[in-house]
């Protein structure tokens, strides 16, 4: 596995972003995308889009 997943799995690790992720998913608001998108970015450096991007494109290379 590459940098991305193990970030990836860093987050899916973390109470408090899962406390973050699952109030976004039970009631989405942008007050709460921002909490969201402002913690991920603190922890691993990059932007929810970025690190998705970057998992993507680990996954890609893993196929080849």
């Amino acid at each position: 596995t590459g940098a991305a997943m193990a970030t990836v799995t860093g987050l899916l690790t973390n109470k408090k972003f899962l406390d973050l992720a699952l109030d976004y998913a039970e009631k989405p608001t942008l007050s709460k995308e921002i909490s969201l998108n402002k913690f991920i970015m603190d922890k691993t450096g990059y932007s929810a889009v970025a690190l998705r991007n970057k998992l993507l494109d680990e996954t890609n290379n893993d196929d080849k």
